[in-house]
């Protein structure tokens, strides 16, 4: 019977057979560090595994980074929905990494997401991999993850279950840290993040609403199209399941696809599952370009906050700050992605779990 460190080296040269090359490196390099060797030896022996020049091309001179170390992609079913989806694993993650769920916006795909919020680049940073599943054309015309039919908001149940099931495979599969297990998404992305912190609340530690709708915001598409212009169609009716979700919300002022009556609601009805009375605090900033910044903090009595607003005033519907090179995104503003990492460290699943169960 094979030791789970002679099973993890058979699939690392199976996967290195099959060419996927910086998978393999992460898979010798979590597996030494189990079994309590030495990273000297791991770096050895992923060496072993990967000819020189890919390898040099994954590593680069200073470590990995979103342009020289390319994602895995993947098939996976759940029921009877089938999608494709991404793994971004950065060589120099711990034995336990976190992850991060990026759910795209419409008409994106997860490299084009990937580039635009230069999220590899901040998980190589933050010991996180990244999982981006895709949308398929298939399943809705503008690759839109489908928020606004109940088949899909129901826990495990059509996408939100797919994505919530392939949250957990990717955990197994990668020794991921189950305390620190986060979701964002951009617009669509973003109201389907929702979703999942609505109907998973013990699977995600905290969650990232960027230009996006609350969970319940719409039942169809007549009620989502009437959601996006005004404001959710039935505002707050999302308490069926129980678990408060620390939540950070990024949205224009003036955004005139997703209405930012949206971020207030997704802020309510987080602070509306917590059991801990918060007090809200204020500051005022300048992004690059010189627009007003509105950061709402709401703290809990410890002085964790629970729920963070951004406003930016602005009509831009994008990620802010950015890369030009991806779509959707505003370069001049707020660093989103530095701010979202930032909150998603403060809140690992015990740190939360532990302050909502003390007595007030």
């Amino acid at each position: 019977m094979k030791t789970a460190f002679g099973a993890a080296m058979s699939a690392a040269t199976a996967l290195t057979r099959q060419g996927r090359l910086n998978e393999a490196t992460a898979l010798i390099q979590r597996a030494f560090a189990r079994a309590g060797l030495r990273e000297s030896w791991a770096g050895r022996a992923a060496k072993r595994a990967s000819p020189a020049p890919a390898r040099d091309k994954a590593l680069g001179a200073r470590g990995p980074t979103r342009e020289t170390v390319e994602p895995v992609a993947r098939t996976f079913s759940y029921r009877s929905l089938v999608r494709t989806y991404e793994v971004f694993a950065p060589p120099t993650t711990s034995a336990a990494p976190g992850l991060v769920v990026m759910l795209h916006g419409c008409t994106q795909d997860p490299a084009d997401f990937a580039r635009g919020t230069r999220m590899n680049e901040a998980a190589a940073k933050n010991d996180c991999i990244v999982l981006y599943p895709a949308q398929s054309r298939g399943a809705n015309a503008n690759k839109c993850w489908n928020w606004f039919e109940r088949d899909h908001q129901r826990r495990d149940e059509g996408e939100a279950g797919l994505i919530a099931h392939l949250t957990r495979h990717v955990i197994d599969e990668y020794g991921v840290d189950p305390r620190r297990v986060y979701v964002a998404g951009l617009s669509a992305g973003g109201a389907m993040a929702a979703v999942l912190a609505d109907t998973y609340p013990e699977l995600y530690a905290a969650a990232c609403i960027h230009s996006g709708l609350p969970a319940d915001a719409a039942s169809s598409l007549p009620e989502a199209l009437r959601a996006m212009r005004s404001g959710p169609v039935a505002p707050g009716t999302s308490a069926k399941h129980a678990g408060f979700v620390p939540t950070i919300v990024f949205h224009g002022t003036q955004d005139r696809t997703v209405h930012t009556a949206n971020a207030d609601v997704a802020v309510s009805s987080a602070l509306a599952r917590s059991t801990q009375s918060t007090t809200p605090e204020a500051t005022e900033s300048r992004d690059a370009k010189k627009r007003r910044v509105t950061k709402t903090t709401h703290r809990d009595a410890h002085g964790l906050a629970l729920v963070e607003d951004w406003r930016v005033h602005s009509d831009a519907h994008a990620w802010f700050g950015g890369a030009p090179t991806g779509s959707y995104t505003d370069a001049h503003a707020i660093d989103a992605t530095g701010e979202m990492m930032r909150f998603f460290a403060e809140h690992p699943r015990e740190s939360t779990t532990k302050r909502e169960h003390a007595e007030p």
